[in-house]
């Protein structure tokens, strides 16, 4: 009776208990990192990225292809099935290398390949990821979700925190004639003060709070206004909206994101230490797919990863065992009992 008891009290305080992804059963993948100095983001990608990725493709067991483009480095990591011997795949992506490497720019480093492995820093990945899409630029899609879908996911108690990434943000272009300048006495330095006066933040002080020292400030200027004082010339003031035109742009691109060939923007959740990322990723799921009803029309939410489906496989195994184990004691008992 005592037995059956606790085996009831187990089975009650199961999903209480913290459950995250077995590392052991984490895929097998490689990583390729190489670099071309002084290269932008979109050359690299475009001369190097892509060349490797062709190669890499038809590799036997590849699940997972991605890869990241940025100013003067990038990397290609493969992800490949269970069954595939690591070992023999990475001798399979030297070779790769070796015959395409005549292929790439001149300066661009050889590539060097390393394996994962999966045991490290378990924590600090993300067990869920969704793709967001849309018929809009990849920064208004991007601050969509960082307004209206990043803030309510992260809310969610034992969600430790959220990254959104895809896109590049904006900034502010200003263009001017060097000649007029020159006419009119102004240098580059003077247009570079203003805009500092203009948006430099004033110190208040700090306080103590919790035993940290917390500095506080504000901005001198709250409001985007271009018509700001430049220099005085005798009894005229120049302003920077007078001499220069000022337009909206987003940056340069820095990093290209990339899933099996395709940009994306990609919102990742990575759980509390202790949660059980079961529950947590039923939860989060649920209130996902509330929202994207609220998001505007023709915004698709995929989910592209989620770290918690084997280990539900193996929980319910555990549940159908444990119930054999307990009515089989059970008839054991009845047997002697009746004996």
């Amino acid at each position: 009776m005592t037995f059956l008891i606790l085996s009831i009290l187990g089975v009650f305080f199961m999903n209480k208990l913290s459950v995250r992804l077995n590392p052991n059963e984490s895929l097998p993948s490689v990583n390729v990192n190489y670099s071309w100095p002084n290269s932008s983001p979109y050359s690299l990608e475009r001369e190097v990225t892509s060349i490797l990725e062709s190669g890499f493709s038809i590799i036997k067991g590849l699940s997972k292809l991605s890869s990241k483009s940025s100013k003067s480095s990038g990397y290609i990591t493969l992800e490949f099935d269970k069954y595939t011997d690591i070992d023999n795949v990475r001798f399979e992506v030297a070779t790769i290398i070796r015959q395409l490497y005549k292929k790439l720019p001149e300066k661009v480093s050889y590539p060097v390949i390393s394996l994962n492995k999966p045991n490290d820093d378990i924590s600090n990945r993300a067990f869920l990821s969704y793709n967001i899409n849309a018929p809009e630029n990849a920064f208004q899609i991007q601050k969509t979700v960082k307004n209206q879908l990043e803030p309510i996911i992260g809310s969610i108690k034992n969600v430790d925190k959220t990254e959104v990434y895809g896109a590049s943000p904006k900034e502010y272009v200003i263009n001017y004639n060097f000649n007029t300048l020159k006419q009119l006495q102004i240098s580059k330095q003077d247009i570079i003060t203003a805009l500092q006066q203009q948006f430099a933040k004033e110190s208040l002080g700090d306080i103590s709070y919790r035993k940290e020292y917390i500095t506080l400030a504000i901005n001198s200027n709250e409001e985007l206004n271009w018509h700001m004082p430049i220099k005085k010339i005798e009894d005229r003031i120049l302003y920077l909206d007078d001499i220069a035109t000022i337009k909206e742009a987003e940056q340069e691109v820095q990093n290209y994101y990339r899933l099996n060939g395709k940009n994306a923007i990609t919102l990742s959740i990575y759980a509390d230490k202790n949660a059980n990322t079961i529950l947590l990723a039923k939860e989060v799921d649920t209130k996902i797919k509330e929202i994207t009803k609220l998001l505007p029309k023709r915004y698709s939410v995929i989910q592209t990863y989620n770290a918690t489906e084997y280990l539900e496989i193996e929980r319910n195994k555990i549940y159908e065992r444990t119930a054999y184990t307990v009515a089989i004691l059970l008839l054991f008992i009845y047997y002697k009992i009746s004996i």
